[in-house]
């Protein structure tokens, strides 16, 4: 085989191909390096801001006698009940076990019924996606209103008495079936009238009402006029609609295409509402029926034990446990923090009056939401607010009455985490997380669980997986990603 003979000028040529690539090469890593920054880390302590322990939490009130009532729900069924009125019971004492067989058949109905409502709101949320492409017409007849159907027996009667003011309010003796309008709640605020929607034993409004919604046209806010309540519960009730024939049956005006976004609107919002307070059943009737037995939360002595054949089932105590010793702390969960505390949960307790702390324990949390005039916080906002139970072993130097502030404990006991919004992100599962040093100098992803700041809503309270300690970097940008080199800089300088 013949060799091939390069001249000066190839391989000239060559070496100089050579260089350039080497040189692009060199020039590549240096552009990689410069382009991939290493991610800046502190200490949390220094982004932690602590003053917010007494802004975050919950407001609660006090009472110096500690106490447990075992509320059953509509459909619960009690087995065998362990204790009578009068008999001392320790904290972990079986009081009740609940037929598990009914339980079952309420879970797998309330799963049924869950499923559907979803289904039902798939539909009417393409229907209002369709409602939303409507383009209307408003040349084809004069703006007609669509007619809320209401049956008579849902019709609101005329006061029974009453001059509408404070001592002396309207009387509306309802049935459970009385609709009320965003139109005459709105004629009552004009007039800055009180009233009361009740519903009376055997309409004797001289007797005290069974269920009543008390209306202060002074502090009320304006309605929707076209809004309707369910009268004794003031619960939100969407009635079904028709058109007045007129017009071309498949062109809407503006006027008739907003009426039906915002009809279509509203049932979405309380078919929303209904999963979410499904979602709740299911989940205490799962925890029921995973453990079946009920436990005392506390020492203390049976004060009441209902009738095991008509258990009591309207909200009020089936047992009653009562402590003298101790104390209780009734406080209200909203709903987006709803997650944030479980019972067995330990809370630190502060008194605005005596500036005293302790801690106490989580007995009870509500499935249902109190009524918002219950609740003593409450800014009159579509917000729910669920009323937990909270026991101290120990009440002495809190006033019975007073106010404290109580606020979920961390993980580990030691003092609370308080970091803006912006270092916690939530990943596809649903889960918060922070980007923090490994302990190797490369970024990872840490799980972190978070409960909202009432009062500052910026900032998150951090009640696990992050201390003080940890090198904590802010998570969006192009250095925030898994295995990447940190540096730990002065504070207050990640920006």
């Amino acid at each position: 085989m013949s060799k091939i003979k390069l001249t000066k000028k190839k391989k000239k040529v060559i070496i100089a191909i050579i260089i350039v690539v080497l040189i692009l090469v060199i020039i590549g890593i240096a552009i990689k390096k410069k382009a991939t920054k290493d991610a800046y880390v502190q200490q949390v302590a220094y982004l932690n801001m602590d003053w917010l322990a007494q802004e975050a939490g919950y407001e609660g009130v006090l009472s110096n006698e500690a106490s447990q009532d075992i509320v059953l729900n509509t459909g619960d069924k009690v087995a065998q009940v362990f204790v009578t009125e009068g008999q001392q019971v320790k904290k972990g004492d079986p009081i009740l076990e609940y037929d598990t067989e009914s339980l079952k058949l309420k879970l797998e109905t309330n799963k049924y019924i869950g499923e559907s409502k979803a289904a039902k709101l798939e539909i009417a949320k393409r229907e209002l996606e369709a409602y939303k492409n409507i383009v209307p017409d408003d040349s084809i007849h004069e703006p007609v209103e669509p007619v809320a159907i209401i049956s008579p027996e849902q019709y609101l009667p005329e006061p029974a008495k009453g001059t509408g003011t404070a001592d002396d309010p309207y009387i509306y003796s309802c049935t459970e079936a009385t609709i009320v309008s965003g139109d005459v709640l709105n004629n009552l605020i004009d007039a800055g009238a009180y009233a009361v929607f009740g519903l009376y034993p055997n309409g004797d409004i001289t007797a005290e009402p069974t269920m009543a919604w008390k209306f202060n046209g002074n502090q009320a806010t304006r309605y929707d006029m076209n809004t309707y309540f369910t009268a004794v519960t003031r619960e939100s009730y969407i009635p079904d609609y028709y058109m007045p024939e007129q017009g071309n049956a498949e062109t809407y005006t503006t006027a008739e295409k907003n009426q039906m976004i915002s009809s279509k609107t509203l049932e979405i919002s309380k078919l929303e509402t209904d999963i979410k307070q499904n979602k709740l059943e299911q989940e205490s009737d799962q925890k029921k029926l995973d453990d079946s037995v009920v436990v005392a939360k506390i020492d203390g002595t049976v004060k009441y034990v209902g009738d095991l054949d008509t258990p009591e089932t309207d909200g009020s105590a089936f047992i009653k446990i009562k402590n003298d010793k101790g104390g209780t702390l009734t406080g209200y969960l909203n709903e987006w923090g709803l997650n944030s505390l479980k019972v067995g949960d330990k809370v630190s307790v502060y008194s605005y009056e005596s500036g005293m702390s302790t801690e106490a324990e989580v007995t009870e949390i509500s499935e249902y939401p109190a009524d918002s005039n219950t609740v003593p916080y409450s800014d009159g906002s579509t917000t729910s607010f669920y009323p937990f139970k909270a026991y101290l072993q120990d009440a002495d130097g809190f006033r019975s009455g007073e106010s404290v502030n109580i606020s979920p404990n961390v993980s580990d006991g030691s003092t609370a985490i308080y970091l803006e919004k912006i270092y916690v992100r939530t990943d596809e599962d649903g889960q918060d997380y922070c980007m923090i040093d490994d302990g190797t100098g490369r970024l990872k992803k840490q799980i972190v669980t978070t409960v909202p700041v009432e009062k500052e809503n910026e900032y998150l309270m951090i009640t696990s997986g992050l201390t003080g300690e940890d090198l904590i970097a802010f998570p969006y940008g192009s250095t925030a990603f898994e295995g990447n080199k940190t540096t730990d800089v002065a504070p207050f300088s990640l920006f």
